[in-house]
């Protein structure tokens, strides 16, 4: 409960923040918790005009097979996801870096491996294995304001 000191009325806030951690969850479960969280709070935002913000943070080591599932299930899933910010640095226990060194047996191809292109490709592909990814999910299909104006509507005609 909540106190207007200008007025002297308590009030209720209804809740606005919330988080949800699941661990070492594996990514398709992962992608229907997201999916169901999403259609509650259009839901809430439908019935009760209840705007929303829905992130997901996860490992950068974590990020290309998110995003792999999400196009393979893209056409289920009516969901969008734009990267926001990758914090740095950051280790997961559920999700440790992966370090991706290839071994080449030519000459030629040791010689290109010691340029500083490939050297600095490699060290860039190192250091972003230790970032926390922040996306925004969003519906992919209507915007929260045209589902508003769409029920707004239905419920004039009834």
């Amino acid at each position: 409960m909540h106190l207007n000191r200008e007025t002297g009325r308590r009030y209720r806030r209804h809740k606005d923040f919330y988080i949800y951690e699941y661990g070492s969850l594996d990514m398709p479960h992962l992608l229907g918790k997201i999916k169901l969280i999403l259609s509650y709070c259009e839901n809430k935002y439908v019935t009760k005009q209840q705007q929303y913000g829905l992130y997901l943070a996860l490992p950068t080591s974590l990020s290309d097979s998110m995003l792999a599932e999400f196009q393979t299930l893209g056409a289920t899933t009516n969901i969008r996801t734009q990267l926001k910010h990758i914090f740095y640095p950051h280790i997961s226990t559920e999700a440790l870096p992966r370090f991706h060194f290839k071994q080449h047996s030519s000459k030629a191809t040791a010689v290109s491996m010691l340029s500083y292109s490939y050297v600095s490709k490699q060290l860039l592909s190192f250091v972003r294995e230790f970032g926390l990814a922040l996306y925004e999910v969003q519906p992919a299909s209507n915007s929260q304001s045209d589902k508003l104006h769409t029920v707004k509507m239905s419920k004039r005609k009834i």
